[in-house]
């Protein structure tokens, strides 16, 4: 981003038609977002990955607040 004279910030504007052409003008879009995109993905998987092991600890395993038990019991008899 880019800072004008006033101090405000310039943002991307989304992709729009030429209206000489028919192609689409691209502007960037991965190229600035990517660090977040990856960090959206990384801690959506750490999230998920927490809450299963919290949800299968010895402790809530046989809650029967935990809708996961039936499943959890079954995977244990499995094994």
């Amino acid at each position: 981003m880019a800072a004008l004279p006033d101090g405000d910030l310039h943002l991307p504007l989304p992709a729009r038609r030429d209206p000489t052409s028919d192609r689409v003008l691209h502007l960037q879009f991965l190229k600035p977002m990517w660090p977040f995109m990856a960090a959206g993905a990384l801690t959506f998987y750490l999230v998920a990955k927490v809450q299963d092991t919290a949800v299968r600890s010895p402790e809530y395993a046989s809650d029967p607040r935990n809708p996961y038990a039936p499943q959890i019991a079954k995977e244990g008899a499995h094994h």
